[in-house]
């Protein structure tokens, strides 16, 4: 009788011990996938949860459209060069070499139709690791951007890019098959009747509710020397999405 009770107390213990190491991996956060409103969140620590608020696709596409005029205008790559037109009195034949490339009014560069070319065919995932202390030393340790990023382990999945969610007056938007299939230029710039504004990268954009701190990276590229990339820190301020910080990770 008194082996029976030992062994039944040596199985009651056994098992104990392995709901608790089951509680104890709970509590320090097994990875786990959490799926909602469209979007896949790799959330590896349970207590940073708070900071991975799923945002639909949709979401993703509406902050990226609202905030991309705050990051960019077209003449950051593309200048009026009024002075050339001096050219079309006293040197047609070099005024007709450079015609089909410049642009010599303001009229002119806001009529022409113009196409920005993908950087990627996907919104692409984005890991801050090698970059957290870097984000980290440009907020004061004690706002919640710091908070945010210094606890943020969330990371989202590719999705190819829906070029007609991307809108901004004027400017159409195409992956490189769609400008190939166009017959649109390669080169940047103008190119006679039409103008490449140049290629834009985006990476999933990420927000808490809680913090009311968002981020996602965004690249620029018009041109052998006009060129950038940057996170993009935002918040939602009056129930409108608004730039916070740009923080640059490169010039070329």
């Amino acid at each position: 009788m008194k082996t029976y009770i030992l062994t039944l107390l040596i199985l009651l213990n056994i098992t104990s011990c392995i709901g608790s190491d089951k509680n104890i991996a709970a509590s320090k956060g097994e990875p786990q996938l959490i799926k909602n409103n469209n979007t896949e969140i790799i959330a590896p620590r349970n207590d940073t949860e708070k900071f991975c608020d799923s945002l639909s696709i949709d979401d993703e596409y509406q902050i990226i459209n609202t905030l991309l005029p705050q990051l960019y205008h077209i003449r950051y790559c593309n200048q009026v060069r009024e002075k050339l037109l001096a050219l079309k009195k006293y040197d047609t034949v070099q005024y007709n070499r450079i015609k089909h490339k410049y642009f010599f009014s303001e009229i002119e560069i806001d009529t022409i139709k113009k196409f920005v070319r993908f950087w990627h065919d996907s919104l692409t995932q984005i890991d801050i690791t090698q970059h957290r202390a870097y984000i980290l030393s440009k907020f004061d340790s004690l706002s919640n951007e710091y908070k945010y990023f210094k606890e943020l382990e969330c990371i989202k999945k590719d999705i190819e890019i829906d070029n007609k969610k991307i809108i901004q007056d004027g400017v159409e938007f195409t992956t490189k098959a769609i400008a190939l299939e166009k017959g649109y230029p390669e080169r940047f710039g103008k190119n006679e009747t039409i103008l490449h504004l140049g290629l834009m990268g985006f990476t999933r954009v990420y927000y808490s509710k809680i913090m009311n701190v968002g981020f996602f990276h965004y690249g620029y590229l018009g041109g052998s020397t006009c060129g950038y990339t940057e996170y993009i820190v935002f918040t939602k301020e009056n129930e409108k999405w608004k730039v916070v910080k740009k923080i640059d990770t490169g010039v070329f």
